[in-house]
Order: structure tokens, then C-alpha cells, then sequence
């Protein structure tokens, strides 16, 4: 790990703790997942810390944050403010499981906020009633004081016998972790899944692994996520179950660059103007001025290329109007080709999820 900065960034009723690594990049704040804290996204920040300046959260009840209040807590309103006091302007988002929820929750409240929104195997489940969600809220209880009787030692031991396929840097913070749970920290989600995406206007990543290997989001789920709004894309990583950057991390650090380098663009007049030659029986092409223009459109990029029509030859004329009519002037961009549910990236491997 480099040299990063820590502190605190006031929020209502309490204060969130955080990690920070620095840099010129853009921001990307990371929200953990349950009984994890922000130093679990050590390894990713890590790969990505030369080009972003990587926020690392601990969730309210995690880490060195507050522990959880009385009554109703909204993580999402903890992420809105602690970006506001950390003055990010619409930095990338990304979570994993509950901390997925809760960042898909924010960019659904502050859709003019965020850049882009990656969401890594939300609890996209169906909901449940009280007395069901109060059963689970004191399994969770019971969890935690389990690993509170444990030392460090021992859940290092314990996670490398349930997640073989994770990298050994993975064990030591998720053990400290486990120890810095508070025992009300289990979420309640009153509203349904699907009330967190409808108004998300950034692009968003949905990454899901398996769900026979204890993968969230199932192929169906993932369906009706994209069916619910066009700006989300899913990647299915194979090998991989609930943990895909524990269980295959070379596939999640190239979906996210490849994801974060791409640029959507606001809608533009055509680039590309018709004239008709009235001395000729043909309809001409005519290219006034072509600028440049990136976007993004069915996780695809592409790039529109330059020119000018001055004082040309036909011949020249008749070459630039055959490229138009077959896509010459569109250059399918390779970097995205992989963000689809189609399949995984390369180098699978091969495991179950860990706790």
C-alpha cells in the first residue's frame, strides 16, 4: 500500500471515516460491503490509484465511523454527505453489496452528481416484512459477536479456508474488519430494489458473478436492470460469485478501465449533411465538416472521424461517398466491446464465493 491520507468528513448525527490515496485523477469514491471497512478496496485502489483520486469509506457502523444511530439510518444520505463535505465534484461511484445499494441509491437521488456509477453484485433481492427482516437482523447479531471471540489470527485462518481464490493482501483487512462490525449494522430496505436505478442518468456498470457460486444478481435480475434503464450496462465475471474483484480480480480492474475510459457526449446536430447534385440523377454525400465525436451507445464507443468537402475531385468524392455508405466514417472503439452480459473476460477463474 502507498502513502495515503486519513481522516473524517462530517455527516448528520456522527462522522464517516475514510481513506484517501491523492492524485490529479478524477475522484472515485468506494462505499464497502457488510462487516467490511474501506481499507477492504485496498488492492483495487492500489492498481488505480496512478490515474484516480480514490476515496475509500467506512460505512456508518463500520470501521472507524460512527456506530449506527437510533431508528432509521440512509447510507445513501451518508455518501451524499460525505462527498458534499469532501467538495468532490461529480466524482465515479462504486460499491459492493450493500454498499452497491446504497451508492445506486445516491446516484438515483442526485442523478446531476455523479459521473459514472459501477455497482458490484447489489442485494437486488425480493423484499421482505418486518418480522422477517428483524429474524435476519439478529442472525447478523449473533455473527458478529461470533467474530468479536475471535483474534485476528483466527479470521485470517477462517477466510482462507472459505476463499481459497482470494489473493493473500485480501485476509488482513477483512479481519480487522470483522471487528470493528457495530451489531446493528444489518440494512433494512423498506422500498424495492428496482426504486434505486429508475432515475440514474450516469452511465452505470453492473457487475454480477455467479449466482451458483453465491453471486447476487442473477441473469434475470440483470435483465431486468437494463430493462428498467438504458444507461446500465451488466458484465456477468466468471469464476467468480458475491466477491468478483476478491475471486477475479484481472477481469474486474480491465472492465473498470475500460468502463471509466470511455466518455459519453452530449447530444450533438448530425455530423454528417446530404446535399443533392441537381446536374446529376445520383444523390451526393456531402461532408461540410465532420467533428470529432466519442459516445457511448450499447456499451459500445465510437469515434466519428475529420474531413471537409473543398474543391475535390469526383473520384475523391465517389470514394468518401462509398465509406459513408457502408459505416467508413464509424470506427467500432474495441475498449467496451466487453461490457455486455454476454460473458466473461478473459482468464476466469475458477471458485466460490468467500464470507
Amino acid at each position: 500500500m502507498s502513502v495515503w491520507s486519513s481522516g473524517r468528513v462530517e455527516v448528520s448525527g456522527g462522522h464517516l471515516a475514510y481513506h484517501r490515496t491523492g492524485g490529479e485523477g478524477p475522484a472515485l469514491v468506494l462505499s464497502h460491503g457488510l462487516t467490511d471497512n474501506g481499507l477492504c478496496w485496498q488492492r483495487l485502489a492500489d492498481a488505480l490509484a496512478p490515474n484516480f483520486d480514490i476515496i475509500m469509506l467506512d460505512a456508518r457502523g463500520h470501521g472507524d465511523s460512527s456506530r449506527m444511530p437510533a431508528g432509521d439510518h440512509d447510507p445513501a444520505q451518508d455518501i451524499d454527505e460525505a462527498i458534499e463535505g469532501l467538495g468532490l465534484a461529480r466524482p465515479i461511484v462504486m460499491g459492493h453489496s450493500v454498499g452497491a445499494r446504497a451508492t445506486a441509491s445516491y446516484a438515483n437521488a442526485h442523478p446531476d452528481r455523479v459521473a459514472k456509477v459501477i455497482l458490484e453484485d447489489p442485494p437486488f433481492l425480493p423484499r421482505i416484512d418486518a418480522a422477517a427482516a428483524e429474524r435476519r437482523a439478529g442472525k447478523f447479531r449473533q455473527q458478529v459477536e461470533g467474530f468479536a471471540a475471535m483474534s485476528e489470527t483466527d479470521l485470517i485462518a477462517m477466510g482462507r479456508a472459505q476463499s481459497p481464490l482470494w489473493h493473500e493482501d485480501d485476509f488482513p483487512a477483512w479481519a480487522a474488519a470483522k471487528l470493528q462490525v457495530d451489531p446493528n449494522a444489518m440494512p433494512f430496505y423498506a422500498a424495492p430494489w428496482q426504486d434505486s436505478l429508475s432515475q440514474i442518468t450516469a452511465p452505470t456498470l453492473l457487475i454480477h458473478g455467479d449466482s451458483a457460486q453465491g453471486g447476487l444478481v442473477t441473469p434475470e435480475i440483470a435483465d431486468e436492470a437494463k430493462a428498467l434503464n438504458p444507461h446500465i450496462v451488466t458484465v456477468l465475471v466468471g469464476g467468480a460469485g458475491h466477491n468478483t474483484r476478491r475471486e477475479n480480480f484481472p477481469t474486474i480492474c480491465q472492465r473498470f478501465r475500460r468502463f471509466s475510459a470511455c466518455r459519453p457526449k452530449a447530444a450533438r446536430s448530425p455530423a454528417v449533411r446530404i446535399a443533392r447534385d441537381v446536374t446529376s440523377a445520383n444523390v451526393i454525400p456531402v461532408l461540410f465538416q465532420v467533428e470529432t465525436l466519442a459516445f457511448v451507445r450499447q456499451g459500445r464507443c465510437g469515434v466519428w472521424g475529420r474531413g471537409h468537402e473543398g474543391g475535390r475531385s469526383q473520384a475523391r468524392r465517389d470514394r468518401r461517398r462509398r465509406r459513408t455508405d457502408r459505416g467508413g466514417v464509424f470506427q467500432a472503439c474495441a475498449g467496451l466491446r466487453g461490457l455486455s452480459d454476454e460473458g466473461p473476460g478473459p482468464g476466469p477463474l475458477r471458485g466460490r464465493s468467500g464470507p
